[in-house]
């Protein structure tokens, strides 16, 4: 009741600010944005966070209606937290904070450093002139590369960016969603998604005529980029393991096998109850898109009857992606699970091991940038090489002479590391 009255009574800053504000409670919700986390892995996320203020946090998140707390009944006592339903709509005030802070950052720093040799480094701009030590940097990649037992491959929107797929691009929206947005003011792929976030019963036709246009041009009709396919041959034989915030299947289309990748922002190959029942199933999508694509070009009007629903629950099917606002991302059998993944990462400590993170910004950069970066630093003999033409610096100091890091073009780049 206490929300309740303030949502009717305060400003909106000020609700915000209750919500969110303080020095934790936006990071504790920025590692949630990811899926359900124990309080260790929270703890060893936020880094210097005290167990006191942490638990405080989350008593006090819970109590506002933004976290669930599940305890499971085993032998080990185990809690999880993750965000309520409610609170996914504010995943997207969040989003949009950091990469507008992070932008904003950077054009500053750029404009700051004009005269400075690392001006071109730094820029965001899409082509980056070649800084001097490029070969250097490149040569110091190659050998840690040749060298590594095994390689931890990340991949984010950068890497789809740098080949031309820009879901923050109205260039792409227009040539992908043209009749869909013929009387509006042409949204970025980014903003539909937003937009057609949630299944409801008055948004059913727009609400699928747009995820099955997005997964069928961005997944099931797309070929692998010449980025994705030079990073498949530049692995080789080499044993790997990756972790991809992109659901595009483009890692598998390049020669990955999913059995070795984790999507923990879930993937456009499966559809999930839309809030996900007990079996946690996920079901092919290919063929109940096409089915959706059928209806549509027939003029049938889809309703609740003619939708995609769970054979076991009944609930409907949406997209296994963590912006349709579900409970959580269900996990399919045929990728790894977050328990796997670094159950193999923990597995790795004491081998040559090469962490090489590709396109990962600061959106949510708590799944593979500042991992990866951890990781490192903890790994006595673990190498990075980030790959990012727009935020190629590296946020932990401690690493930097264990990390070369490319602000060049990434399919350049990717190019002369063959």
């Amino acid at each position: 009741m206490y929300m309740e009255e303030r949502l009717l009574n305060d400003n909106p800053i000020e609700i915000f600010n209750r919500l969110l504000g303080g020095k934790w409670k936006m990071h504790i919700f920025q590692e949630l944005m990811s899926g359900p986390k124990r309080f260790g892995e929270l703890k060893r996320s936020l880094g210097n966070i005290t167990q006191k203020v942490l638990t405080d946090s989350l008593r006090q998140m819970e109590e506002d209606g933004l976290v669930v707390r599940k305890v499971f009944a085993e032998t080990t006592l185990r809690v999880e937290y993750s965000l309520a339903p409610k609170a996914y709509g504010l995943s997207n005030c969040v989003r949009t904070i950091i990469s507008n802070v992070y932008s904003f950052s950077s054009s500053r720093y750029s404009a700051e450093t004009e005269t400075s040799e690392k001006a071109t480094f730094y820029s965001a701009n899409s082509r980056i002139p070649l800084a001097k030590d490029y070969q250097a940097r490149i040569k110091k990649a190659k050998e840690a590369i040749q060298e590594a037992e095994v390689i931890v491959i990340g991949t984010g929107s950068g890497i789809n960016s740098a080949s031309g797929i820009d879901f923050f691009s109205k260039k792409l929206s227009k040539k992908w969603f043209h009749d869909f947005q013929e009387n509006t003011n042409f949204l970025t792929i980014d903003e539909l998604i937003d937009k057609y976030s949630e299944l409801r019963p008055d948004n059913i036709n727009e609400y699928w005529f747009f995820w099955a246009t997005l997964i069928k041009n961005a997944c099931f009709d797309r070929q692998p980029t010449e980025a994705h396919l030079d990073l498949h041959k530049l692995i080789g034989e080499k044993s790997w393991l990756a972790i991809t915030t992109n659901s595009d299947m483009q890692l598998e289309k390049s020669g990955f096998a999913s059995q070795q990748i984790y999507s923990p922002l879930g993937t456009y190959r499966y559809l999930q109850c839309r809030f996900p029942c007990t079996h946690n199933a996920c079901y092919q999508s290919y063929d109940l898109i096409n089915d959706i694509f059928m209806k549509i070009d027939s003029g049938i009007k889809l309703t609740e009857a003619n939708i995609p629903k769970c054979r076991r629950c009944g609930d409907f099917l949406v997209p296994n992606h963590f912006r349709t606002k579900t409970v959580s991302v269900a996990e399919p059998e045929t990728y790894l699970n977050r328990d796997q993944f670094q159950k193999k990462i923990s597995s790795m400590k004491n081998k040559r091991i090469v962490f090489l993170e590709i396109g990962c910004g600061f959106r949510l950069p708590n799944i593979i940038r500042y991992p990866f970066e951890t990781y490192v630093e903890s790994f006595d003999d673990a190498r990075l090489i980030r790959i990012n033409s727009i935020y190629p610096n590296i946020t932990n100091k401690k690493i930097a002479d264990k990390a070369y890091i490319f602000g060049e073009d990434i399919i350049q780049t990717l190019n002369d590391l063959l």
